[in-house]
């Protein structure tokens, strides 16, 4: 254990005298203006710890992670900035909340997590807490549907591979890709066999009516003044997806699995369900009260 901790301070002091000889020998780095930085243009993964101190400024402190790796914070700008402890390339940034800048996408801390699905599309996972992009390796952070922090990484990065709790997300989500057609079938199957002895008309009560065309669920009507006319949903249009707080991202194959999900929050009395249609916009839907 003394000689981990050895080699982590040795690390640490290497690192260190690389950054003073950096700051010497090019000058005092300048601060930018919080505003002023732009992740993935100005300050991005990838990039040399040099050109980002040259951006951020000297660094308030540094520290060593448990993984071995250095962190070097700026907690007046909102953000770190990690490098392998025998590395001098930036291989992840992590934004907080307080961060005043941006993401070259145009999203910055505080918005709706609808902007960032908007702007990124379908992600690898979502959960209440976090939406998760393999291809562009990056985390957003989430808390009451606000962005409140982000972990962008290196595309090469072994960091992003050892989030903590990843790799049991990614097999439950790639499991629940995997089957699927077999759960839509599952939903479609019981829906069938409890069709008629349904209480109520979900449909109905959300005030919509679909049909099948081409292997895709299309809304045929809207009923005024209802659930679906606030929310947005459009006629013609097909349902892709949806999904509700504490629920996974659902493919839509049959009318059967929508049912099943409009239903399942109605009982679970959750307030909001999201429904993907065409332009990559989830509207969001009031989840109705059976009377």
């Amino acid at each position: 254990m003394m000689i981990i901790k050895n080699r982590f301070f040795y690390s640490l002091l290497i690192l260190s005298t690389i950054i003073l000889v950096d700051l010497i020998s090019s000058g005092i780095a300048m601060s930018a203006d919080n505003t002023q930085i732009i992740i993935n243009e100005n300050l991005k993964p990838g990039m040399t710890l040099k050109d980002a101190i040259g951006l951020l400024g000297p660094p308030e402190s540094i520290k060593v992670s448990n993984t071995g790796t250095i962190i070097i914070p700026y907690n007046s700008k909102g953000l770190s900035v990690e490098v392998m402890n025998d590395g001098t390339v930036i291989e992840a940034i992590h934004l907080q909340s307080a961060f005043k800048g941006k993401l070259s996408s145009g999203l910055e801390m505080g918005v709706d997590f609808q902007k960032i699905l908007s702007a990124y599309n379908q992600p690898d996972l979502m959960t209440k807490e976090k939406i998760e992009y393999s291809d562009i390796a990056t985390v957003f952070r989430i808390s009451q549907g606000k962005l409140v922090g982000a972990d962008i990484y290196s595309g090469k990065s072994t960091l992003f591979h050892q989030t903590p709790g990843k790799e049991k997300e990614t097999v439950t989500y790639a499991a629940e890709k995997t089957e699927k057609y077999e759960d839509a079938e599952i939903e479609e199957d019981e829906d069938e066999k409890n069709g008629e002895d349904d209480d109520y008309d979900v449909f109905a009560l959300y005030g919509f009516k679909v049909k099948t065309k081409k292997d895709q669920i299309i809304i045929t009507e809207i009923k005024p003044a209802s659930v679906a006319e606030h929310g947005g949903l459009k006629a013609g249009e097909p349902i892709r997806k949806a999904f509700y707080e504490g629920s996974g991202v659902r493919n839509i194959y049959t009318i059967g699995g929508l049912k099943a999900m409009l239903k399942r929050a109605v009982e679970k009395r959750k307030k909001i369900i999201n429904i993907l249609q065409n332009e990559n916009h989830y509207y969001k839907i009031e989840v109705p009260k059976r009377e």
